[in-house]
């Protein structure tokens, strides 16, 4: 934090914790408003994934005035107010209005001397955060309360340099958020080209129906006119079928506590599930020495959580050493994203295996790969595609790589 004056959170915000909604009053109707539960809280932002909403008319008008959020009101979950990811907190965005804030949920709102935007960084620093983790309570459920967030004692600065420093700090938030979108964007065209091209055989249907693709003569030329019958049901003719696992290396990780971190020896910050969640090892405490560079990923590379909540994604925190329950994708008979484009077509199937009666341990296994079967076009067309996807994927891991530069 900049010098100035010493002062508590508690003297400079009205902190209220949110109203005991009843679940009864749940409503699915257009016209609802949103309900703000410590769920909704993620870091930085809101979630409104399965949102729980209410009827303004069965909220009574001092309630209503009481509990209802404002633009740039900070929120902060009281319950597992911390986890692997990060804080639980929020800033509220136009776009998250009108909405409603539920108990177990903590609003901060400015007083005087101090700005509401550069609240907002205020509760989403690295000091505050400490002080949260230092005061929570409870070990099922940890939570914190009002009167021990109210106590966090920082330096303020002067009004003016408040004001200066949000309008920086919101000017690279908006360009984190641009990068985000872009990354969307480009993962969204990634997968629709792969599955128009390799799965759903688009141009290939259009070309046997006498159709243009719509593609340059070059790419276009490479695709069949005829689909054939297969192990897998119809693919174009001249095409392979090959089991996932064969297309492609799966290296799972190891159980990193053979390998202790040393001093002396390079440290790596361990990689597990949790990190590949949220794309960072950053405020974590785990290192490991020794790992063979075979389990060392780093930006760039594609990582897939085959235990637990199924994922799969390129890795852009930094050096790592790769946990058991995580696999190194690595190129085998085909290029990475290639491979990629098929995980992320099994993976419904593979989430559905892992959540079945029949899998009590909640992964899938070695077998599934295998019985995952890709359907493998010739290699000129693979080296065509790839001077449309490479560039897709190299950019997307590019952007954020930038929005983590930005944000630290």
């Amino acid at each position: 934090m900049n010098s100035g004056v010493k002062v508590n959170l508690g003297e400079i915000t009205d902190l209220q914790v949110g109203y005991p909604f009843k679940s009864k009053d749940y409503s699915e109707s257009p016209g609802a408003v949103k309900l703000v539960r410590g769920d909704n809280v993620v870091q930085g932002s809101f979630r409104w994934e399965n949102v729980k909403k209410i009827e303004v008319k069965d909220v009574l008008p001092e309630v209503m005035q009481k509990y209802s959020l404002a633009l740039y009101d900070v929120t902060l979950a009281m319950d597992r107010p911390w986890i692997a990811a990060g804080l639980k907190y929020s800033s509220v965005s136009e776009d998250d209005l009108p909405c409603l804030l539920v108990q177990r949920v903590c609003r901060l709102r400015a007083k005087d001397n101090l700005d509401q935007r550069f609240l907002k960084y205020i509760i989403g620093s690295a000091e505050f955060t400490a002080h949260i983790r230092n005061v929570e309570t409870g070990t099922a459920v940890p939570h914190i309360s009002q009167s021990s967030i109210a106590e966090f004692s920082f330096s303020l600065p002067p009004l003016e340099n408040q004001k200066a420093i949000a309008h920086i700090l919101g000017t690279l938030d908006d360009k984190i958020e641009l990068n985000q979108k872009m990354n969307q964007t480009l993962e969204e065209i990634a997968k629709a080209i792969f599955k128009s091209w390799f799965v759903d055989f688009d141009p290939v249907r259009a070309k046997a129906e006498g159709r243009p693709t719509g593609l340059p003569p070059e790419i276009s030329d490479l695709f069949p006119d005829e689909l054939v019958d297969s192990e897998i049901g119809e693919i174009p003719k001249g095409w392979d079928v090959t089991p996932l696992d064969e297309i492609g290396n799966f290296r799972n990780g190891l159980a990193l506590q053979k390998y202790p971190a040393k001093d002396g020896e390079e440290q790596l910050p361990v990689v597990k599930i949790a990190q590949l969640r949220k794309g960072s090892t950053d405020g974590d405490h785990l290192f490991a020495s020794g790992v063979p560079s075979d389990f060392v990923i780093i930006d760039g590379d594609y990582v897939f959580s085959w235990s637990g909540s199924l994922m799969a994604k390129y890795w852009v925190g930094g050096k790592g050493a790769l946990n058991q329950h995580l696999f190194k994708v690595e190129e085998k008979t085909q290029p990475l994203w290639f491979i990629a484009g098929w995980v992320e077509h099994f993976m419904p199937e593979f989430q559905s295996i892992a959540e079945s009666k029949a899998t009590t341990m909640g992964h899938i296994k070695r077998e599934h790969l295998k019985q995952a079967v890709c359907a493998i076009p010739s290699q000129e067309l693979i080296k065509r595609s790839a001077e449309v996807m490479t560039p897709l994927m190299q950019r997307s891991v590019l952007s954020q790589q930038e929005s983590k530069v930005i944000s630290k």
